[in-house]
């Protein structure tokens, strides 16, 4: 079991790499980067008597692994992103410190005593943000993604042709642009033609690769690409059923399903509990607490939209 002795090994965990044989497209990786975040930040709902932006407050939360709410003579209460350090008997960090430098303004607080000058939440054990597991699983589904791009592309009808000159190439070339068009009668000029097409009576061209269905596995990586997306939601506590459980779906594997999308979620909830309970108590107006949100499946309806 990893012990947590210093910040050393949390900046290691943080900081992942990944091993560079394979390469993913960033634009897809960055996408689902982004798809996932948004996922997972839609499982907490945050509510508190204070004027913090809820965006950077759950970017901050869920990225850094851990938030620092203090006082402050400008801007009373804040919610900051801080430098933590020091040590107790517990190897929990003693200390943090502000410098958040906007536009216009410079907010700096340091040498804060957590506990009693600021209150720390984090959300998991090891002060960890939850990055790891959202790059893991956006770069597999990149990779899946780019490999349905491939495999349908790669799944169109390709012809070869043999010409025995120059032109005769072009003139082939623009007999094909017009079938794909759509005309359904094109003529042309048989001189075009080799000596062996002739000899033989075969046509202009021939297919490359007939059987394409045989090579066509798009439905196998969608349906690779969905699996994918309910072990993530699993592992950050939304709701699935499986996308492979497409009918008779047992009681025991629902229940399932239920304790698997809470075990985690368990641990977050009991490591920002500690952080909650500190805010509360030191800033009694703030009212500060984090539940899961309850997902209503059936349908969305919005206040300025009758449904």
């Amino acid at each position: 079991m990893w012990c947590p002795l210093g910040m050393d090994k949390i900046n290691l965990v943080q900081n992942y790499f990944q091993p560079s044989g394979i390469k993913v497209d960033s634009l897809y990786t960055d996408m689902f980067d982004r798809m996932l975040y948004e996922r997972v930040a839609s499982v907490f709902d945050i509510e508190y008597n204070a004027s913090f932006d809820i965006d950077y407050f759950k970017y901050v939360l869920l990225g850094a692994g851990y938030i620092c709410i203090t006082t402050t003579a400008k801007y009373g209460l804040v919610a900051q992103y801080a430098t933590i350090y020091g040590y107790n008997i517990y190897m929990k960090p003693t200390m943090a410190s502000i410098l958040t430098c906007a536009t216009n303004d410079t907010l700096e607080k340091t040498d804060m005593m957590i506990g009693k000058d600021c209150a720390l939440l984090y959300l998991r054990p090891t002060r960890c943000g939850i990055f790891d597991i959202i790059g893991y699983y956006s770069y597999k589904l990149a990779l899946v993604a780019s490999a349905f791009d491939m495999n349908v592309f790669n799944s169109k009808l390709a012809f070869m042709t043999a010409a025995k000159n120059k032109a005769a190439a072009q003139t082939i070339k623009k007999i094909y642009d017009e079938v794909q068009s759509g005309n359904p009668a094109v003529t042309f000029d048989e001189s075009i033609k080799t000596d062996s097409l002739k000899n033989d009576n075969r046509g202009l061209w021939e297919t490359f690769n007939k059987d394409l269905k045989q090579n066509f596995i798009a439905p196998e990586l969608i349906g690779v690409f969905e699996k994918l997306l309910d072990e993530f939601d699993t592992e950050v506590g939304i709701p699935s059923v499986g996308s492979d459980k497409k009918e008779r779906l047992t009681v025991n594997e629902t229940e399932k399903n239920d304790v698997e999308s809470v075990t985690r979620l368990t641990t977050w909830l009991e490591s920002l509990q500690q952080g909650i309970n500190e805010a509360n108590r030191l800033y009694p107006n703030l009212n500060l607490s984090i539940s899961i949100r309850e997902y209503q499946t059936t349908k969305v309806v919005s206040n300025n939209v009758n449904v």
